[in-house]
């Protein structure tokens, strides 16, 4: 488990040699930098076990060898080394290091009497020494150790009383070096280190706002990607609402010029030959006197228009002003780009969508795409308005063939008819025919007070049927309107299932007719047996008329 997860984890989840470790030598909670934490601990550590050490020496001396100079300096290092551990624990952990250092150094020199600085040297010095190299930077040290030696060296010169100075000072010399030298390359390898970190974060940095730029220009283009789209679904979704084809062109050249903002947008629709394309709807006032002349290209490579609708694939121009398929219309002076879309239904090619921009380069990969899907769904919307518009024209044509047949046929109905109506009058039914020749018009115009329901079917009056008050002063009501209207539709409808039934039986006969025709003049071998036998048959079922067979070549 690392360091960092130690610290982390809470005390609950540790196992109980890391609860010691933490409580013991546990950096403070303000240092947060892992060097400075990382020394704290080593701090901590050699504190602790110096102060340990000191203890144990302490009491040696005061019951075995009970020297009071030398008691009285150890009761000074353990109460320093004490105080400098507890300092370790909080954020001022280098001063109590310092403490520990600048003790142990008095407490060499001037602490011991001259037979024992050899041991002040290893029990003092050294341990000062080791400590100073975790504390100080390489210049603090280099004096630190230029500083004891020197004492050294003036305690073998001047008459102190030290002996033995120079093979102690001999072997302080060789491990304060020792020591200096790791300091400097400890402190190097640290620099090097920090100024590799300080380029790579530098790098990260520097790659962080690159990233930050990539996702915010990736973020608009989403963004913009989607408010195309949206305007894409709002133009298909208005386009297919129309069912008229003028209509649809011009709200559709609208919504895409307001919903992407391009200068231009023209609708061409190809010819029956497909030979030109002429513009249909437009948006901006250029176009508007382009539409107002019938303009017309021809389906070829010179210009967007016509090359787009020859090769059937979009084709646009980035830059107006070198590319060649470009036609400089003066009707569109600030056209930068022009990009011009197919309207395919299957393979079948309808139309060209024209949209032209002030800007160079307006059209990317996206926008292409876009305006193709758009213009798809364009196209569906035109086909499917052209088939409703022939739907209706054939549906219009059906309507009137089926109005004059049935006109027809009622107009013969009624000439067959024995008689034109009936009256009821004095509890007596009295044909038409048989009454005074009165004239029902005239006569609802002479009363004011008559009440004329019209008999009609399919739309077509036939008849009517009137009612005329004995009374002159009667009014009628609402439930006698009511009454006579469905009465009216009821005879309508049993007028025309009685029309349609004798139309049935004469269609019947006439079938019947012409099995038994065909059946006779079928049983007959000769030729001549064939003749007489058509005009034998043909003549009893005319009746009253005279028919005549003939063969001749004209």
């Amino acid at each position: 488990m690392s360091k960092k997860s130690l610290r982390d984890l809470p005390i609950a989840n540790l196992l109980p040699w890391q609860r010691i470790a933490q409580f013991l030598f546990g950096p403070h909670a303000t240092l947060t930098e892992v060097t400075a934490r990382r020394q704290a601990r080593l701090l901590s550590v050699i504190a602790l076990l110096f102060t340990l050490k000191t203890i144990i020496e302490l009491l040696a001396i005061m019951f075995v060898a009970k020297s009071g100079r030398i008691t009285l300096n150890l009761l000074v290092l353990t109460a320093v080394s004490m105080l400098g551990y507890a300092l370790s624990r909080t954020h001022l952990n280098k001063v109590g290091g310092y403490a520990i250092v600048w003790a142990l150094v008095l407490s060499a020199f001037l602490g011991n009497s001259s037979t024992s600085l050899s041991y002040s040297i290893y029990s003092n010095l050294i341990p000062a020494l080791i400590i100073a190299s975790i504390l100080f930077p390489f210049r603090y040290m280099l004096f630190f150790v230029v500083l004891n030696n020197l004492i050294l060296v003036a305690m073998e010169v001047l008459p102190l009383g030290h002996t033995s100075v120079g093979t102690d000072f001999s072997v302080f010399l060789l491990f304060s070096v020792l020591i200096l030298a790791i300091t400097y390359y400890h402190e190097k390898v640290e620099h090097e280190r920090f100024t590799e970190l300080k380029l790579i974060n530098q790098e990260l940095s520097t790659l962080n706002m690159e990233l930050k730029g990539q996702i915010e220009s990736r973020t608009d283009k989403l963004r913009e990607r989607s408010r195309k789209m949206q305007a894409m679904t709002e133009v298909a979704r208005t386009a297919a609402s129309f069912q008229d084809i003028d209509r649809l062109l011009t709200s559709s050249a609208r919504l895409i010029s307001e919903s992407f903002g391009y200068y231009h947008v023209g609708i061409f629709l190809l010819d029956e030959d497909g030979q030109y394309a002429t513009l249909r709807a437009t948006n901006s006032q250029g176009g508007q006197r382009m539409l107002s002349r019938m303009y017309t290209l021809p389906i070829d490579f010179n210009s967007i228009v016509g090359y787009a609708a020859k090769t059937q694939v979009p084709r646009h121009a980035l830059d107006t002003g070198t590319d060649s398929a470009y036609f400089n219309n003066p009707d569109l002076p600030e056209t930068r780009s022009e990009i011009a879309i197919p309207l395919k239904v299957g393979m079948r090619l309808i139309g060209i969508l024209d949209v032209q921009s002030t800007e160079k380069d307006a059209f990317s990969e996206d926008d292409v795409n876009i305006l193709s899907t758009l213009g798809d769904q364009l196209a569906v919307a035109l086909d499917n308005t052209r088939l409703l518009t022939e739907a209706r024209r054939a549906l219009a044509t059906s309507e009137q063939t089926n109005q004059r047949y049935f006109n027809q046929a009622w107009s013969q109905f009624a000439h067959r008819l024995n008689q034109e109506g009936y009256r009821y009058s004095d509890e007596k039914v009295i044909p038409l025919r048989e009454n005074a020749g009165e004239n029902p018009t005239q006569a609802k115009d002479k009363q004011p007070s008559k009440l004329s329901i019209p008999l009609i079917i399919r739309g077509q009056n036939i008849g009517a049927i009137d009612v005329k008050p004995v009374d002159e002063k009667r009014s009628w009501t609402q439930d006698d309107i009511a009454l006579l209207e469905v009465v009216a539709d009821r005879v309508g409808l049993a007028l025309e299932s009685a029309r349609l039934l004798e139309d049935a039986q004469r269609r019947a006969a006439r079938e019947r007719t012409i099995s038994a025709i065909s059946a006779q003049i079928g049983s007959a071998v000769q030729m001549e047996d064939v003749l007489r036998f058509a005009v034998e048959e043909l003549g009893r079922k005319m009746g009253g008329a005279e028919v005549i067979v003939e063969l001749g070549v004209q």
